[in-house]
């Protein structure tokens, strides 16, 4: 049976920024910002070139510039043109544009040959396949022994008394990311069999296409701060590090981001391959036949019918069920904290309490969002999060605010998050999405 394809439908309900191979570009030299426009214009080298050309011996200063120290690119061109000459020439020397508030770096959104921003297929197949993996987990958690595996694993690193506290930290770090974000489960006492991916991946025959390409100009640059708690109820806007010490520089990021519209997903199934596939090796119950069943335990017609559609409905309703429960955990993180005298957090507050999105897509979701970590707040494994938490020396500081018992200070992690902001006050979170089947 040919399947049909399924349109899935993608509604930016908060920025949404996802990287392409080029994570930052330089003001100066990549782009130039404009402080009457309120733009980044993102520079095209051949125009560039085309444009210097155009004024006798135009390129052979810049060249000589740029080779006696590190040319500011919009300082030149306003040394040699008139206000409105440089006015066009931004514009014909750019590839696009961005509103923007003023930086110095940029993060740079995903885009085609063509400058066009766009949401590759593969992005949001990785969403579904957390949320799947995170359902999955979720409800074998109790009979499996993927918690006590991992407690294991930590304690191994934390007892060994000859290894230096930050190579600890970098074990736990590259286990935890294995655990939470790569899956390397166990199931029954056995670790998931990952040397067959090919043979037993069911999202191998899930074919989800990129989107349309957006208009080039249609993306915002957003300012990104990071948001860390000192105690239940404090907070504050984190500041660089530099080792141990903190310094004056506010942490500061600004991506590319989708703010509206609607985006198109086709979906596929490849029954034939879906029926090639095999169970992992030693796994009583795969994330395979998980899927399958719910499928058709929800939604009998349409998988005897329609199995694209079936499967399709299926990963809508485990990407609600994975940000149900991160939602929850988001809205618990921000609503005790109180105002600063400088700071405010009401908007991103009132964002969890009015929105109700159903899919975390792209950069700064943070490590709730990319994996199974949630679930392991809950349950007689939640310990690990102290073990955890101890390894980070900002944990070992007395914390600020209203704090009754200080080890409490550990059930906090992890403790920050990413938010857009407008001046220090804070906006929204990021990568909130709703998602339908059109």
């Amino acid at each position: 049976m040919k399947e049909k394809a399924v349109s899935l439908n993608v509604t930016p309900l908060s920025p949404i920024h996802i990287g392409g191979r080029e994570q930052q570009l330089r003001g100066g030299v990549d782009f130039i910002f404009h402080q009457g426009h309120g733009k980044c214009y993102v520079i095209d080298e051949h125009k560039l070139i085309q444009e210097l050309q155009k004024k006798e011996g135009l390129i052979e200063r810049f060249i000589q510039e740029a080779e006696t120290g590190e040319v500011r690119l919009g300082e030149f061109l306003q040394k040699y043109k008139s206000k409105s000459e440089y006015e066009q020439c931004l514009r014909s020397i750019s590839v696009y544009s961005c509103p923007s508030p003023p930086t110095n770096t940029i993060r740079p959104f995903i885009r085609n040959a063509y400058a066009q921003p766009y949401i590759p297929g593969t992005a949001l197949k990785g969403a579904l396949r957390t949320a799947a993996l995170y359902c999955f987990v979720k409800k074998f958690k109790d009979t499996s022994p993927f918690k006590e595996t991992m407690i294991m694993e930590i304690n191994k690193t934390l007892r060994d008394y000859r290894m230096p506290p930050e190579k600890k930290r970098k074990e736990v770090g590259s286990f935890l990311n294995d655990f939470f974000q790569n899956f390397e489960l166990y199931y029954e006492g056995k670790k998931i069999d990952n040397t067959t991916p090919q043979e037993t991946d069911l999202f191998r025959a899930i074919k989800i296409s990129d989107s349309e390409p957006l208009d080039k100009d249609s993306l915002k640059i957003e300012g990104v701060r990071v948001v860390s708690l000192t105690s239940r109820n404090g907070w504050k806007l984190s500041k660089i590090r530099r080792g141990e010490m903190e310094t004056q520089d506010p942490v500061r990021v600004y991506p590319e981001c989708l703010l509206q519209g609607q985006i198109e997903f086709k979906v596929k199934i490849d029954t034939a391959l879906l029926s090639q596939l095999q169970n992992p090796v030693g796994v009583g119950t795969s994330l395979k036949d998980f899927i399958l069943q719910r499928a058709e335990t929800r939604y009998p017609s349409e998988f005897h019918s329609e199995l694209g559609l079936a499967l399709a409905k299926t990963l809508v309703s485990l990407s609600q069920e994975f940000a149900e429960d991160i939602l929850e955990e988001e809205k618990g993180f921000f609503d005790p904290l109180l105002p600063t005298p400088k700071d405010n957090l009401q908007r991103v507050k009132d964002f969890y309490d009015s929105q109700k999105p159903n899919l975390r897509l792209g950069w700064g979701g943070g490590m709730l969002g990319a994996g199974i970590f949630y679930l392991l707040k809950q349950g007689q494994a939640s310990d690990v999060i102290e073990r955890i938490a101890r390894l980070f020396p900002q944990y070992h500081r007395p914390p600020h605010g209203n704090l009754p018992h200080g080890d409490q200070i550990f059930e906090l992690f992890p403790k920050t998050r990413r938010v857009t902001v407008e001046g220090r006050n804070a906006v929204s979170p990021l990568g909130w999405a709703k998602l339908e089947i059109s």
